[in-house]
């Protein structure tokens, strides 16, 4: 199995390995199931410098050649999405040197938790999940 080095953004020292499909493609869900909120990946052109989207087509990632270059590939946001945008304020007074920072792209809405003990109630289950953030509503069905 082939693998592609992907990683959040330009600066990122740890880049992920994701799989190649037997077909030559990246399954989209591969990499949102690693950088949620992912809508694509990006590579620098080594002859010009400048930034090239990988084409998607059927929920599939397809470098243009056929094959994948020995490159880091960068995941792409969609703009809009709630986030900070990266080229706007990236000096702002909160981010005085310019620095790239990850962004919290999605945060989850819903959620649902199955094979409970019969015997948890609506109580136990919002104190248990509390821990991690604020729970809005919650609800135990037998």
């Amino acid at each position: 199995m082939e693998y592609v080095r992907v990683a959040e953004d330009e600066q990122d020292q740890e880049p992920i390995e994701l799989p190649i499909e037997e077909d030559g493609t990246i399954l989209l869900s591969t990499v949102t199931g690693q950088f949620p909120g992912a809508c694509g990946l990006k590579y620098r052109n080594p002859d010009t410098g400048s930034w090239r989207g990988l084409r998607l087509a059927d929920e599939r990632l397809q470098f243009p050649g056929g094959s994948w270059m020995d490159t880091i590939y960068v995941v792409v946001y969609p703009k809009g999405s709630g986030s900070d945008n990266k080229r706007k304020g990236e000096e702002s007074a909160g981010n005085p040197a310019g620095k790239t920072r990850r962004l919290d792209v999605k945060k989850n809405q819903d959620l649902v938790v199955l094979g409970l003990p019969w015997k948890t109630t609506e109580e136990e289950l919002k104190a248990y999940f509390e821990q991690f953030g604020e729970v809005v509503f919650s609800e135990v069905r037998q």
